[in-house]
C-alpha cells in the first residue's frame, strides 16, 4: 500500500491556476501515453520549473503525487516510481543536506518509492533506500533500529521465537532525550516499519518481529491518547505489521499465535474508528483468514469478504495489488466454506485480469491462490506443475527467496501425485537447504519427515511385485505413506535415481598462477533421513586427510608426494555434509594433476568425483565445473562450490564480491559454512540494479555483497546455485569472480561451467 494524498488536490485549484496546471501537466502525459517515459521525466521537471516561475504552489507537488498514486502511476508501476523518484531528485538538487538528515515529511515519499521498487521486484534497489532512512533516523532523530536489545526486555512476543522480545520502545519524543511530550512523528514511525519489512525480507525474524511489535505499541498508544493529526493513517499501518507478525508465525508453523493480534486490531477499530469503513472492512477480512486456518469460518464470513471486497476496490489508497489480494482471499473463504465453484469462477476472473500485467506481485498471488486450490481440489490437475513453474519464476523477479520455500514444497506434493517419488525426494532435499539458510528449524525437521515417508512409499510401490508386498504396503499406509489415489506410478519416466550419500562437484578443475598452490573442496552430503556410515577415501599423490574442526577436513597434494590413498571413517547425520578441503603444489610446466574422492557406503554403494589441477602463468586462478548433472527444471540450480583468497591473514574483514557472467544467469551465492544466503544476481550483469536481484549480506552497508573472513582467517569459501537464463543456447559459460581492493574491482578468478 502506497503513502497517500487524502483527497484529489485537483479540486483544491481553480481558474487559471488550475488551466495551468492541467496544461502543463497534459504535455507529460502525452509524451508518457506515446511511450516516452524519459522524455516525459524530462519534461516533468521543465514543467516544475515553469511552475515555479508563473503559479507557485504546493498544490502541484500533490498533483504530480496524485499522478502517480492514483491516476497513470498506480496502473504503471514502474512510472510511478519513476514520478515518485522525479520528486526526490528534484529535491535533492534544492537541498543536498536532505539525502542524509531526511526530514520527517520526506519518509512517506520514500515510503511511496519502496513500494514501486517492491512491486517491481527490484529489491536490492529497496534495501538501499531502507539503509538511507534507517541511518537517517539514527544519526538526526535518535531512533536504534538496528539494535534493539538498546531497549529493556519486557518479555517474549512468541513462544516458539523466545528471541523476539518485547520491549521498552520509545513512543514519545522525550523518550528519545528530546524534551517533549508530543509522540514521535508519525511518518518517522512509517520508517520503523520499512525497516522491520526489510529484516523480514532477509530472514532476520526476531529484530522483524520487535520492530513490527514496537510500531503497534506506538500505534495503540497513540490512538489511545489522541495523540496528534492522522490516527486513523497511523493506526492503519497496525494492520500491515500484524499482517507481517502473521506471515512469521506461520512460516515457524506456529499460525494459532497470531489470531490474537488480529482480535485486538479489529477491538481498536470498532472502540476508535466506526466510521473508517476501509479499515473495518480490511481487518475483519483479515481476521476471518487467520480463523480460516482454524476451522472457524462461519456464513458472515462470506458477508465480510464481500464488503472487503467493494470497500477496497474503490478506495483511491489501495493499489491494484491490495485490490488483486483481497480477490484472492475472498475467493479463499469462498473455497474454504464449501463454496468452490464460485470461488473458481473468482480465480479465473482475477488470472483473466493478470493477463494484462506482467507485475510479479500480482502474478505470485494469483499463481499461489490457483496451486493452493487445485492442490486441495486432489493435486490431480497436469497444469499445476505450470502453475508452480510460472510461480517460481516470478517470486524469482521480486527477489523473494523466501517465497520460493512453499513452492518447493507444494511441488513435491504434485510429484507425489504422480508417482515421481524419487524427484518428489530431491525436491524436497532442495527445500531442506533453502529452511535451513533461512533459519527455519521447524521447516527443516517437517521436510525431513516428508523425505522419510516418501522414501517408505517409494520402497512399497517398487516392492509392490514381491510376494510380500501387500503385508509391506500396508505398513507403509499405517505409517500415513500415502494419500488416495497416490500409490500407483502414472509417470514412471520420471522417476530419477536417488543418492543417500552424494559428493559435489562432480568434476572440477583449478588453474593456479604460476608459483602458488592451487586449492579445491569437495563437499559429501547425506541427502537421506537417517544416519549413513562408510568410508570416505582420496587417491593420488596426497597425504594423509587430517580433521581441522567438526566436518571440515583438509588434505594436501602435490609435488614429492606418492601416489597412493588416504581414508577415513565416516558417519554423516540426516542432512549432514563435510567439507574435504584441498591444497595441491602443482607441477612445473603446466602438467595437470589428479585428484579422486569416493565414498563407499556399509552396503558397498559408491560415489566419486574428481579434481583437476594446475598452474599457469596468468595474472588469475581458474576453476572448471562440469554441471552435466543440472536437469531442465527451474526448481534445480547448478551448485558451484567456490574458494576466496585474501592477500593475507588478518583482521576481521568484510569483502565486497560480485560474479559476472558470459551469458544470462541467474547467481544465488552462499556462505559454504553458514549457508547463509549472500546475494542473487537475477541475470548475471554483476550489478544489484535489477528486477530480482537481491543482497542478504552487506556488513559494510555499501549496496554491494560481502564474503565475511574471521580474525586470521586466509581462505573462505561460497557456494554458487546458477541457473541459464530461459532460451540460452551456450553450453558453457564463464564465471568472473571479483573482488574490490582499494576502491577497484580485482579478478579473483574465472570459473567456467561446462555442459550447461
Amino acid at each position: 500500500m502506497v503513502q497517500y494524498v487524502d483527497a484529489d488536490p485537483w479540486k483544491r485549484v481553480k481558474g487559471e491556476q488550475k488551466a495551468f496546471y492541467e496544461e502543463q501537466m497534459a504535455s507529460v502525459l502525452e509524451l508518457y501515453h506515446e511511450g516516452k517515459p524519459a522524455e516525459a521525466l524530462k519534461r516533468l521537471d521543465e514543467v516544475y520549473d515553469k511552475v515555479d516561475e508563473e503559479h507557485p504552489s504546493h498544490h502541484f507537488f500533490a498533483i504530480v503525487w496524485w499522478e502517480a498514486q492514483v491516476k497513470s502511476g498506480r496502473e504503471d508501476a514502474e512510472w510511478g516510481y519513476q514520478v515518485f523518484n522525479s520528486l526526490y531528485e528534484r529535491s535533492i538538487r534544492k537541498n543536498p543536506r536532505r539525502a542524509v538528515d531526511i526530514p520527517s515529511s520526506d519518509y512517506v515519499l520514500y515510503q511511496n518509492i519502496i513500494a514501486r521498487l517492491s512491486s517491481l521486484g527490484r529489491a536490492a534497489e529497496v534495501r538501499s533506500w531502507v539503509l538511507k532512512m534507517e541511518d537517517s533516523l539514527r544519526d538526526f532523530k535518535g531512533i536504534n533500529t538496528e539494535d534493539t536489545s538498546v531497549y529493556a526486555d519486557r518479555g517474549a512476543i512468541f513462544s516458539f521465537m523466545p528471541e523476539a522480545r518485547k520491549r521498552a520502545f520509545p513512543y514519545y519524543r522525550k523518550d528519545l532525550g528530546q524534551g517533549s511530550d508530543l509522540f514521535i512523528y508519525y511518518a518517522n514511525m512509517y520508517a520503523v516499519i520499512s525497516v522491520a519489512d526489510q529484516a523480514l525480507f532477509t530472514g532476520d525474524w526476531a529484530r522483524a518481529a520487535e520492530l513490527y511489535y514496537w510500531y503497534i505499541g506506538y500505534s495503540n498508544v497513540y490512538i489511545e491518547n489522541d495523540g496528534g493529526p492522522m490516527p486513523a493513517e497511523v493506526y492503519k499501518y497496525t494492520l500491515r505489521a500484524i499482517k507481517s507478525l502473521m506471515l512469521i508465525c506461520e512460516i515457524h508453523g506456529h499460525t494459532e499465535e497470531s489470531l490474537g493480534f488480529y482480535q485486538h486490531y479489529v477491538e481498536q477499530i470498532e472502540k476508535f474508528f466506526t466510521k473508517q469503513r476501509p479499515f473495518y472492512s480490511e481487518g475483519y477480512l483479515r481476521r476471518e483468514l487467520a480463523k480460516m486456518e482454524f476451522g472457524q469460518l462461519d456464513e458472515e464470513s462470506l458477508s465480510i469478504a464481500d464488503e472487503a471486497m467493494e470497500v477496497i476496490s474503490s478506495t483511491h489508497y489501495y493499489d491494484k495489488d491490495d485490490v488483486i489480494e483481497c480477490a484472492l482471499l475472498r475467493a479463499r473463504i469462498y473455497y474454504a466454506l464449501g463454496r468452490k465453484p464460485e470461488a473458481w469462477e473468482m480465480v479465473n476472473t482475477v488470472f483473466e485480469e493478470a493477463k494484462k500485467d506482467v507485475n510479479p506481485n500480482l502474478w505470485t498471488y494469483v499463481l499461489t491462490t490457483v496451486v493452493d486450490l487445485a492442490i486441495e481440489d486432489g493435486a490431480t490437475d497436469p497444469q499445476i506443475e505450470d502453475w508452480l513453474l510460472l510461480a517460481l519464476d516470478n517470486e524469482r523477479q521480486k527477489g523473494n527467496k523466501f517465497g520460493e520455500l512453499p513452492l518447493y514444497e507444494k511441488y513435491a506434493i504434485f510429484l507425489e501425485k504422480q508417482g515421481s517419488y524419487a524427484e518428489a525426494i530431491e525436491i524436497l532435499q532442495e527445500a531442506v537447504r533453502l529452511a535451513g539458510s533461512m533459519r527455519l528449524p521447524t521447516r527443516v525437521l517437517e521436510n525431513r519427515k516428508e523425505i522419510e515417508r516418501l522414501q517408505l512409499a517409494q520402497q512399497v510401490v517398487s516392492d509392490r511385485s514381491d510376494k510380500g508386498a501387500q503385508e509391506l504396503a500396508g505398513n507403509a499406509a499405517e505409517h500415513g505413506a500415502f494419500e488416495s489415489g497416490a500409490s500407483e506410478v502414472r509417470n514412471p519416466e520420471r522417476t530419477i535415481a536417488f543418492r543417500m550419500v552424494d559428493i559435489q562437484p562432480i568434476q572440477s578443475a583449478a588453474i593456479s598462477v604460476s608459483g602458488e598452490k592451487a586449492y579445491g573442496r569437495f563437499f559429501v552430503l547425506n541427502s537421506s533421513s537417517e544416519e549413513q556410515t562408510g568410508m570416505l577415501r582420496v587417491r593420488g599423490a596426497v597425504g594423509e586427510i587430517q580433521m581441522l574442526d567438526d566436518g571440515w577436513y583438509v588434505i594436501e597434494s602435490g609435488v614429492g608426494m606418492t601416489k597412493g590413498q588416504s581414508e577415513i571413517a565416516l558417519s554423516l547425520g540426516a542432512g549432514e555434509s563435510v567439507v574435504i578441503e584441498i591444497s595441491g603444489e602443482p607441477e612445473a610446466g603446466g602438467t595437470e594433476s589428479l585428484v579422486t574422492c569416493e565414498w563407499i557406503g556399509a552396503s558397498g554403494d559408491g560415489v566419486s568425483a574428481q579434481w583437476r589441477y594446475s598452474s599457469a602463468a596468468k595474472d588469475e586462478r581458474t576453476a572448471v565445473i562440469d554441471a552435466h548433472r543440472v536437469r531442465d527444471n527451474p526448481f534445480f540450480l547448478i551448485p558451484i562450490h567456490h574458494m576466496i583468497q585474501r592477500s593475507s591473514a588478518g583482521e576481521p574483514e568484510a569483502i565486497d564480491l560480485r560474479i559476472e557472467s558470459s551469458v544470462p544467469m541467474r547467481i544465488e551465492i552462499y556462505d559454504a559454512q553458514s549457508n547463509e544466503l549472500i546475494s542473487i544476481d537475477a541475470n548475471g550483469d554483476g550489478d544489484f540494479k535489477d528486477q530480482g536481484d537481491y543482497i542478504g549480506v552487506d556488513v559494510n552497508r555499501n549496496n554491494w555483497p560481502d564474503l565475511s573472513f574471521e580474525a586470521d582467517q586466509k581462505l573462505t569459501s561460497l557456494v554458487m546455485y546458477v541457473k541459464g537464463a530461459e532460451g540460452t543456447t551456450d553450453s558453457e559459460a564463464q564465471l568472473t569472480v571479483k573482488v574490490l581492493d582499494d576502491g577497484e574491482w580485482r579478478i579473483d578468478a574465472v570459473d567456467h561451467v561446462q555442459n550447461l
